[in-house]
């Protein structure tokens, strides 16, 4: 092939560089978009990790609430004393 059929008449560029260079652009735009789609789904997974974890401290507040309610139950209407839990007991047995 002669220099005039594998380069540019107006640029004098050769038309393999430009295929090769135009191919590669067209990569590089590609993985850009695909770049830019795993940012994306990583600052939404962030956000979900986030949003469990502050509903995780939510409910193990809750039941850290629940326990100690039950607890403070427990305690306020526990008999004192061996004699006051017997009396208890022989009183519900009767009924």
């Amino acid at each position: 092939m002669e220099c005039s059929e594998t380069v540019c008449r107006y640029c004098g560029v050769s038309y393999l560089i430009f295929h090769e260079f135009h191919q590669l652009h067209k990569q590089l735009a590609q993985l850009q978009a695909e770049l830019e789609e795993l940012r994306e789904v990583g600052q939404k997974e962030k956000e979900r990790r986030k949003a469990l974890e502050v509903d995780k401290e939510e409910r193990e507040r809750a039941l850290q609430l629940q326990m100690k309610r039950e607890l403070k139950s427990e305690f306020l209407y526990r008999p004192i004393g061996r004699n006051c839990t017997h009396r208890l007991m022989t009183n519900t047995q009767h009924l």
